[in-house]
């Protein structure tokens, strides 16, 4: 814990599309972002303060994630929300991560629900929420954390990427680009709750589980098979069990996806 908490990346302001400075701290040594997140959030950084980490994959040698790099990113959110209502800012950061990083593909990005993001018909992100509750109605602090694996066969290097690298006016690799992205999106949305109806409906759109059959956990504790029918309003997975009842499900622990995964794709 000592090392995390003393750990210091480089501070630098990062102004997002519509003008809002985002603080960022940079670190180019391997580090948990979310864990330097809550110390952040602990000693009362402002909201929209985020930690990135840019670098090296340490996935096993000759695994499908040699070679790639990884982009974690933790933001420290002060929002005036019920805790009800996180799960529509976990479906709003799941889009907000869509859309930065296809940014960097031609490839369509789908999700496995709750927020897990797909790319030609593998897992290559994820977004999650966390918080620290100062009442039982009110949030002290939020952190959105993304992670991403980088891989040449789904993110190839782009002419328009190695522009924004020159112009950028820093010494930037393309995967810190799209961590600039991923703020730069999150934000972009954060900043505009009007529109917290089309990102959620968006979310549910992009959904690669529809027709897929999971296991649902039944009361007994047992796990039996379920169809996925989409996701609700509400965020929440829309199964139908096998004597035709529909169950609507928020704890993703209540849902087991099939040890050997077809591939989500797009149909």
């Amino acid at each position: 814990m000592n090392e995390i908490s003393n750990a210091v990346g480089d501070i630098m302001n990062m102004r997002s599309v519509g003008g809002r400075v985002i603080r960022t701290e940079v670190h180019t040594a391997p580090i948990n972002t979310s864990e330097v997140a809550k110390i952040r959030a602990e000693e009362g950084c402002p909201d929209g303060y985020s930690i990135i980490y840019c670098g090296p994959s340490h996935g096993k040698k000759g695994g499908k994630h040699d070679g790639a790099e990884t982009i974690s990113v933790s933001s420290v959110l002060r929002p005036s929300i019920f805790p009800s209502q996180s799960g529509f800012l976990l479906a709003m950061a799941t889009v907000a991560l869509i859309h930065a990083l296809e940014e960097y593909t031609d490839s369509r990005i789908g999700v496995v629900w709750p927020s897990a993001v797909y790319c030609n018909g593998h897992k290559v992100g994820s977004a999650g929420i966390e918080g620290k509750l100062r009442s039982a109605a009110e949030y002290e602090y939020l952190i959105i954390n993304f992670s991403v694996s980088v891989s040449q066969s789904d993110f190839p290097s782009r002419l328009g990427d190695i522009i924004k690298k020159v112009f950028s006016g820093k010494k930037q690799t393309e995967t810190c680009l799209m961590a600039d992205s991923i703020l730069n999106q999150l934000f972009t949305m954060y900043n505009d709750p009007g529109r917290g109806g089309a990102f959620v409906n968006e979310y549910r759109e992009r959904s690669l589980l529809r027709g897929h059959y999971v296991m649902l956990r039944d009361k007994n504790g047992i796990f039996r098979r379920a169809k996925v029918l989409g996701i609700s309003k509400n965020t929440e997975i829309i199964l139908e069990n096998r004597d035709g009842s529909v169950s609507n499900v928020y704890s993703p622990s209540m849902v087991s996806l099939p040890k050997i995964h077809k591939k989500y794709i797009f149909r």
